[in-house]
């Protein structure tokens, strides 16, 4: 149990199976964990698996987010994901969530989802043959090709506003000179920086757009490989320490803002907005200066640029005016614990640990960096 969760996962059990040279190695040999000689028991239900495929392949790509069970949401999001022209209908998907969630506890147990792939004679042997339900599928026939490249797409977004230090859809030389050298400067010179600028400006008009950026960081085999794995590139390295977040100009001059609220608490109101260059969805909290001690405020946005935690809102950028200051941070439209739990009236055991496990985490983050 890697994680200490209580819990063990398929990875687990497979990194562990898979070591040698430990105080285990006799175990990992012994019958129960053996692929032979396990006795009778064991060799039926290895006939079974060889015959019915184990689905464990399957379960993975379902199971979006990893805790070993599947909800409707995950659901749905993975088979739209995966196979699109089969799965374009909200209704039949939550008809197929049903037929396999055999307890109908509202999620999807692998035990379940093994059940109903071998199963046949009724009205989803269609559905067993999708793309989606494939074991060992190739990219063209899951549709995870079209996956990977909205991960590319999500990446290249994501970098590009990191370099995009005044916000106006263009990067210049000073600009990438200066991004790169905040998130990594041990690993870039003057002469390093202005030949990979050259490299990624194929138009040669000495600016980088968003195109030139995603074009670049998908390419592979050149002498740029190194540098596309380097920090300055990675999706997740976050805001650096000393990156300025707080952007000139006004809030509307980068985004489009909807009038509807998303949230509103004690000293402003949330509302979703869309990035005018690169069309990213965004949550924008806006607060009334008169409303909040300013140096309190500040120091509160200080350390959310520190954060990088997938179970952590993340602070995007700052726009302050005489009235007010405007957060832009990720949109997050789940909405409340409380209320899921209203609304299911109960969890499970499994539902809660897996909660559970998302909330410490981001604790724990927050605890190491000195975030009490």
């Amino acid at each position: 149990d890697l994680n200490g969760d209580g819990l063990i996962q398929q990875e687990e059990l497979r990194s562990w199976l898979g070591k040698d040279g430990d105080p285990w190695d006799e175990a990992r040999e012994s019958g129960f964990f053996s692929g032979d000689g396990a006795g009778e028991e064991a060799q039926e239900a290895a006939a079974e698996e060889a015959v019915q495929g184990d689905g464990a392949e399957v379960f993975g790509r379902l199971d979006l987010n990893g805790d070993g069970v599947i909800d409707p949401a995950e659901f749905e999001e993975a088979l739209t994901r995966l196979d699109q022209n089969s799965w374009d209908d909200p209704d039949r998907i939550r008809l197929l969530f049903k037929a396999i969630d055999a307890d109908s506890d509202g999620l999807l147990q692998f035990q379940e989802l093994r059940a109903w792939l071998s199963g046949s004679g009724d009205r989803w042997d269609d559905a067993r043959e999708s793309a989606a339900f494939a074991e060992n599928p190739s990219l063209a026939d899951t549709g995870q090709a079209a996956a990977m490249e909205e991960d590319d797409a999500a990446r290249a977004i994501q970098v590009f506003e990191r370099l995009d230090l005044n916000c106006d859809g263009r990067v210049d030389k000073q600009e990438f000179a200066r991004a790169l050298l905040e998130h990594d400067e041990d690993n870039w010179n003057a002469r390093t920086i202005r030949r990979l600028f050259k490299a990624i400006d194929t138009a040669g008009k000495g600016e980088i757009d968003l195109r030139e950026l995603t074009e670049w960081l998908v390419g592979s085999g050149d002498q740029w490989d190194e540098a596309r794995v380097s920090p300055a590139f990675s999706p997740s390295s976050g805001q650096p320490r000393g990156m300025n977040i707080y952007k000139q100009g006004r809030i509307s001059d980068f985004y489009e803002i909807d009038s509807a609220k998303v949230g509103e608490g004690s000293f402003g109101a949330v509302h979703q907005c869309t990035h005018l260059v690169t069309h990213v969805a965004r949550a924008v909290k806006m607060i009334l200066k008169r409303k909040m001690d300013q140096d309190e405020l500040k120091s509160e946005i200080a350390i959310m640029a520190e954060m990088d935690h997938p179970h952590i809102c993340r602070l995007y950028e700052v726009f302050e005016d005489h009235n007010g200051i405007h957060i832009v941070l990720e949109l997050c439209l789940g909405g409340h614990l409380f209320d899921r739990i209203v609304e299911a009236e109960s969890f499970t055991e499994r539902q809660g640990a897996g909660l559970m496990k998302q909330i410490i985490s981001g604790v724990r983050y927050m605890h190491d960096h000195f975030v009490c």
